[in-house]
């Protein structure tokens, strides 16, 4: 199967529900899972950004939770990484802005 536009990574139980309603539904492993994790998580920043929220905030991590389970990692996993970085270069908060077109720093 060609990754396309036409197929969208849904909610198990939203899968389940059009498989039996007579919808045509696939379900992927593998690479094409991880392709479809990847894309639902910008998806799901996308719809973050437009509609900040819990709820949006939730799905975003649903995906990306997902996607560390897939490759063999916890949401701990990620908070120890997210950690050890933030310990050596910060975090996000304080709001600093740099102006980098084309440079990197």
């Amino acid at each position: 199967m060609r990754h396309s536009s036409c197929w969208k990574l849904v909610r198990d139980g939203i899968g389940v529900e059009l498989e039996r309603r007579g919808y045509q539904v696939l379900r992927v492993d593998g690479e094409l899972l991880e392709r479809a994790l990847l894309d639902k998580i910008v998806e799901e920043a996308e719809e973050l950004r437009i509609s900040p929220g819990l709820e949006e905030a939730g799905d975003l991590l649903e995906a990306l939770v997902s996607w560390l389970n897939l490759k063999g990692y916890t949401l701990a996993d990620a908070l120890e990484a997210a950690a050890r970085k933030r310990e050596a270069r910060g975090g996000f908060a304080s709001g600093y802005l740099a102006r980098v077109c084309g440079e990197h720093y």
